[in-house]
């Protein structure tokens, strides 16, 4: 797709200079310029054009002085470049620019050098635009005080601009946010701080950080609808932004209504031949592809580019020919037209941008594609070669690529092609030389991951590029497995932890490395209390924007507080950053796990087995203290389709011992070690939604009777949780909670379930009324066991408000995440607390999972809804078993086995009832076993006996 960047390319010159003109001898020059101003903030520019014209023509059967032909000069060239008359437009500002010249007059150079700079940027000389920028920009530093915020506003908006065309997004960024500043500088009267906002979010689009990108342009949105109103031209450039947003998370139906919108309002105030209306049809036609709707996006590009040949608008000219051009590569179409339509949009994009841009990159990149559709190995590595310079790409030093999205994809184009080559000959040197690749392709990734700080961008970003580590996978294995090399298993390993909870793990490790490097406790208090407020907001806007009447104010009040608090925690970062170098140090050291880490951390007896879901193949590690293996099955599709299956089946208490022994097949029988009982599973993609416990052997025993299972996110956080950083010394052993439901909601067992646990463990709990969010958060740092018998409700759409039930309201997913719970295990004995929304990489994104986030190390957590009585005895057994020293995965084994061999009744030991609870993370005792004690006490009876008679005979 090509590269978003909506420019409000009426670039906002002096929006309102004519209103804040200094005075002058005619009222009647004064009053006209005025009304020509607010025609054009209208978007009545030919009105306006006309008024401005008479307007000269009565000015030269005047005899004023030369200032007030200056001041309708450049009025007028302002209209002109709406109307896209640059040439008229040139020539009445260099008329302005001779009289303030001759005049001295610095404040009138300033405006005059920033509409000749405008010119400059629609005819696409970014090298005069840039001249004519820093002039204007440094007479107003010069004479700050003599200059408006808005003023100063836009020089620093017109050249973030432009940095931001020529690749220099920080310096763009910092531009746009200096601009914000003098905005926010006047509180009162009309700005453009809605553009400002777009601005921003094109930088954060840029990079893919889709949660900050959205945040400002839903601000701008707000701003511009009070600003400019819904129809006016304006609008139009925020309308897009916000469109592009809707498209990336493929909403594509409502992104195509807004620029639907676009077209109208900008064919009414521009007319048909105009580049804003050339721009909206390419912008129409390229969700239309989207959405495969790709008959009318044929249609619509071709009306862009008839648009754009006719006003000689090249820049949209060539994004239209591109953005077709990549339709048709993609169906792999038209391949002669494809290369035509790319070469010409090229020639344009270098005239203007040079050869090092974004767009040529873009442009190059699918010209290489298009060679590997036509297997022409020569022009594809020709083109693979000049993306890479367009790019700025240099291997060995990463700091000034200027397209690392266009040269990643095209490093995965380029290992595309040596698969293809392998596939044909079985040459075993494609396969090496796509190796070589993979660590450079990591290394971009890298590069890319520290643009993102929200969990939903880090996420939608592991996603994007999940392929590279699954083709990267297949690589390793295959070479593994020829060669035998362990250096490919390690790099198959590397690669199958890569993005694999990574969101989780970095969080858990930044509160260690916080913790480690000193930082003071009132700062960390601080960003505690930021973020709550943080959060709190962001609940509000949800709830804002899904109600049928909102509350128009009060929701814009929310998006100005949620950008005030996020400026608030950047801020606190950079001081951690800055004073705190030891944090920045751990923070991005990006340290890599290796095989022998992990076999360090097994006992004789454990077997950690993890697995990568791609969309093709199945690959399997198993690890043990003395070995690893690696298998690969070409039984995606196949596994799916049984997960879900098998689910549905214990959901609907339907037979499952077929899919049951299936899936044993499928990811146990090669896969399993057999001599090692206690079995860690880390799962991926589907596999998360099911309990290995109920799996099947070919003797039909369950899974659970042979071994013990616990399950992990990934490798990293199975070790990570195991740190004595997440292990707590708590002065309470037990606390549970159980509000009280009615009617079809009933929990009858529940808070019996507490009842009797507190009264076994001699814990505290909060029953009915008194089960409330302000005990829970009073309590739940003072006990090493927390026990939630209650409701979720699971909001697949925004994980981050899934819900816990309290006797006085909800406790949000977002709300435990930043609540740094000191507990060593949270028991969720309520319904669907392990289900999600499952994002690939990620894993499901569950109640559970924000347990973790808040620094719990253990979880139990339901993968459906639970029944109510059966739950109550399986957690009774389970707790008499912890409380007798066994680990918490043998307890909960032992609990279902107790279950299974104590219920008669053959319709309740079907697994709906028994297998839905399972163990994640840490799996240690929290209590020590009757046996140490049985020991330690003979040996302290043997010690005393010895040192008796010692004491006898020495007597």
């Amino acid at each position: 797709m090509v590269l978003k960047k909506v420019k409000i390319f009426g670039i906002i010159v002096l929006l309102f200079s004519s209103i804040y003109a200094q005075k002058i001898d005619s009222a009647y020059v004064t009053n006209k310029n005025i009304v020509i101003s607010n025609l054009r903030y209208e978007g009545k520019f030919n009105k306006a054009y006309q008024i401005s014209k008479t307007l000269l023509k009565e000015l030269e059967n005047s005899h004023l002085e030369p200032i007030y032909f200056a001041q309708t000069y450049f009025t007028k060239a302002r209209i002109e470049i709406e109307l896209g008359k640059y040439e008229a437009s040139f020539q009445n500002s260099n008329k302005a620019l001779k009289i303030y010249q001759n005049l001295k007059d610095s404040v009138g150079l300033a405006k005059i050098y920033n509409i000749i700079g405008v010119c400059y940027y629609y005819q696409n000389n970014l090298d005069s635009t840039l001249n004519y920028y820093r002039k204007s920009f440094e007479l107003k530093k010069k004479k700050e005080d003599q200059f408006l915020p808005q003023e100063m506003a836009v020089s620093a908006y017109n050249l973030a601009m432009v940095y931001e065309d020529t690749g220099l997004q920080k310096e763009a960024m910092d531009l746009y946010q200096e601009a914000e500043k003098y905005l926010l500088l006047n509180s009162s009267g009309p700005t453009f701080l809605a553009d400002v906002y777009v601005g921003i979010a094109h930088i954060y689009k840029y990079n893919n950080d889709l949660t900050n990108a959205e945040k400002y342009a839903e601000k701008a949105l707000d701003i511009a609808l009070q600003t400019y109103g819904e129809m006016n031209p304006n609008v139009t450039f925020i309308y897009t932004s916000n469109a592009d947003i809707l498209s990336r998370k493929r909403n594509y139906k409502e992104a195509i209504e807004l620029i639907k919108k676009n077209v109208q309002i900008r064919e009414r105030h521009y007319g048909p031949y105009h580049k804003w209306t050339c721009e909206s049809y390419t912008d129409l036609a390229e969700l239309y592809e989207k959405n495969k709707q790709y008959n009318l996006a044929e249609e619509n590009f071709k009306k862009a580019l008839h648009i754009g040949e006719k006003t000689n608008s090249k820049l949209y000219l060539a994004h239209a020919k591109t953005s077709l051009a990549i339709m048709y590569c993609n169906r792999k179409i038209k391949a002669k037209e494809t290369e035509q339509l790319l070469k010409e949009a090229i020639d344009s994009y270098e005239k203007i941008y040079g050869v090092r841009s974004d767009y040529v990159a873009l442009a190059k990149y699918y010209l290489a594609k298009n060679e590997l559709n036509k297997n022409n190995e020569q022009a594809f590595f020709n083109y693979i070669k000049e993306t890479k310079l367009a790019g700025n790409y240099d291997a060995n030093d990463l700091n000034n690529i200027t397209s690392p999205f266009q040269v990643l994809d095209v490093l995965m184009l380029e290992g595309d092609w040596y698969q293809q080559q392998y596939d044909k000959t079985s040459e075993v040197k494609n396969l090496h030389k796509k190796y070589d690749l993979i660590n450079y392709q990591v290394a971009l990734i890298r590069l890319l991951q520290k643009n993102y700080s929200s969990e939903i961008s880090k996420i939608s970003f592991a996603n994007d590029y999940r392929s590279v580590f699954e083709s990267g996978l297949n690589t390793c294995w295959a070479l593994y497995h020829q060669a035998k090399d362990k250096k490919y298993l390690e790099k198959a390993f590397s690669l199958s932890e890569m993005n694999r909870n990574s969101y989780l793990y970095e969080e858990l490790q930044d509160a260690k490395h916080k913790y480690y490097s000193g930082i003071p406790d009132s700062l960390l208090q601080l960003e505690k209390s930021i973020k709550q407020k943080l959060m709190k907001t962001k609940m509000d806007l949800y709830y804002e924007k899904s109600s049928s009447n909102p509350d128009k104010e009060f929701y814009s009040k929310l998006l100005n507080d949620r950008i005030v608090f996020s400026h608030k925690l950047d801020s606190l970062y950079k001081i951690f950053n800055h004073k705190y170098p030891r944090y920045t140090n751990l923070k991005y050291q990006n340290k890599a796990i290796k095989i022998t880490d992990i076999q360090n951390e097994l006992d004789e007896n454990t077997q950690l087995i993890t697995y990568f879901l791609g969309d093709n193949n199945l690959y399997t590690f198993n690890i043990t203290k003395e070995n690893v293996t690696l298998l690969k099955g070409n039984i995606a599709n196949n596994l799916i389709e049984r997960v879900h299956t098998l689910k549905s089946s214990i959901i609907n208490q339907k037979n499952a011992d077929k899919t049951s022994r299936e899936l044993f097949l499928y990811l146990m029988k090669q896969q399993i070690n057999f001599a090692k009982e206690k079995m860690v599973i880390v799962p991926d993609n589907v596999l998360s939604y099911i309990p290995f416990e109920i799996l099947k052997d070919e003797n039909n025993n369950y899974l659970i009777q042979n071994f013990t299972i616990s399950y992990a996110g990934s490798v990293r956080l199975f070790l990570e949780l195991k740190d004595d950083y997440f292990q707590y010394d708590n002065k309470g052993y037990w606390l549970g909670f159980s509000p009280v439901f009615f009617g079809i909601d009933s929990l009858s067992s529940a808070n019996d379930e507490v009842a009797l646990i507190s009264k076994m463990l001699s814990g505290k709990k909060f029953l009915g009324e008194q089960s409330k969010k302000e005990s829970f958060y009073k309590n739940k740092d003072n006990f090493s066991i927390l026990h939630l018998a209650t409701h979720a409700k699971i909001n697949n759409d925004n994980p981050q408000y899934n819900k816990l039930i309290f006797s006085d309201g909800e406790l949000t997913s977002s709300e435990i995440s930043i609540s740094n719970i000191r507990a060593n295990l949270a028991v969720l004995s309520a319904c669907n607390t392990g289900f999600g929304k499952l994002e690939k990489g990620e894993g499901v994104i569950s109640m559970a999972r924000a347990f973790n986030f808040a620094g719990v190390p253990s979880i139990i957590m339901s993968l459906w809804k639970i029944p109510d009585k059966e739950t109550k005895k399986i957690m009774v057994s389970f707790y008499e078993h912890l409380n007798k020293g066994e680990s918490k995965s043998e307890a909960l084994k032992h609990a279902k086995l107790d279950y299974l061999a104590n219920t008669k009744d053959v319709n309740l030991r079907h697994p709906y009832y028994w297998s839905g609870f399972v163990l994640n993370g840490n799996t240690k005792p929290l209590k020590k076993s009757y046996t140490y004690y049985y020991y330690f006490g003979i040996a302290l009876v043997i010690g005393l006996t010895i040192y008796g008679v010692k004491k006898k005979l020495f007597s």
